[in-house]
This record gives C-alpha cells, sequence and structure tokens, in this order.
C-alpha cells in the first residue's frame, strides 16, 4: 500500500506534525512543521531530533517523550529555546516510532504574561473564579496588603467558607 495519500494528507494538515523512528530520527515533517521550525524539510529528515535541537535535551521534552515509554501518549507545553518558541505538543508512539503533533502557543504564553505584569502594577487585587466560586487566579500590586486571615481563604471555595 502506498503511504502518498497518507503524506499529501500530513502536508495539507493544519497543524505542525513530524514522524520520528525508534531511534528518534526525523522521518517525515510536514510543511507547518518545516515552516514553524525554520528549517527545510529536506534537512530535518534522516536527523536524530535530539542533534538537530540539542536544546531541547535539557528541556521538557526529552522527560516526556521517556515518560511516553510508559504511556503510549503524552501532552505538554514547553518552550523551545533556539526558536523563541512556547509549543504545545501531542506526541503518540506507534508501532514504529512517535507521532509528534504540535503548535505555536507564543503569543497566548506571551499575553498571559503581560497580563499578569500589569496587575502586578495595579494597586487593587483582581481574580478569577470557577462556577464553584473557588479562586481560580489572584493578582493585582494590592496582594502584599492581604492580612494572613484572607490569604488563607484563598482557593475556598462558597461551600468550604459556609461550613
Amino acid at each position: 500500500m502506498s503511504t502518498a495519500p497518507n503524506t499529501a494528507l500530513l502536508d495539507a494538515a493544519p497543524g505542525c506534525c513530524v514522524v520520528l523512528d525508534d531511534r528518534g530520527r526525523f522521518t517525515y515533517v510536514n510543511q507547518a512543521a518545516a515552516a514553524l521550525l525554520a528549517r527545510p524539510r529536506e534537512e530535518l529528515v534522516g536527523t536524530v531530533a535530539w542533534d538537530a535541537f540539542p536544546d531541547a535535551v535539557k528541556s521538557a521534552f526529552f522527560e516526556q517523550f521517556e515518560r511516553m515509554n510508559e504511556s503510549g501518549h503524552v501532552t505538554f507545553e514547553e518552550y523551545l529555546e533556539p526558536l523563541n518558541l512556547w509549543l504545545e505538543v501531542d506526541a503518540r508512539a506507534t508501532s514504529d516510532g512517535i507521532v509528534v503533533w504540535f503548535h505555536d502557543t507564543s503569543k497566548v504564553r506571551r499575553a498571559e504574561e503581560a497580563t499578569r505584569l500589569i496587575l502586578e502594577q495595579l494597586p487593587t487585587i483582581v481574580w478569577t473564579t470557577d462556577t464553584e466560586l473557588t479562586f481560580t487566579s489572584v493578582g493585582g500590586g494590592g496582594l502584599a496588603e492581604l492580612t494572613p486571615t484572607s490569604r488563607a481563604r484563598q482557593g475556598t471555595g462558597r461551600a468550604e467558607r459556609r461550613a
């Protein structure tokens, strides 16, 4: 059976996809992945991923791929320093390697960081809660003014406060 239709399908996919063999060599890189990784796919195919991106060995990429030996599937988000990118990764083991889907989450990460920095400058306290009214985040320059009693209430929802 020919793999050409599968390759054409993966090339047309909007997400980034790479396939690694059991030795960690790139056997397939779609166009979106090559563009995001800023390398021609011809340069990557046949290369060991850790050789192409040695900084990834020192990051969660290596740990997560090692963990995949146990579960067969991992999802994680990690910063790839040489490319200044935050990537959300979904990797799945196959009978002869790993299929890795990923996308750039850098804009979201930078917006979250900018929001955090702005909130730290506010002289007030800003918070978010979930549907149970449990605090999910607290920020703002006014946090320094919290008393020990009010700090103890962080992370408690309506039900816990009634009890």
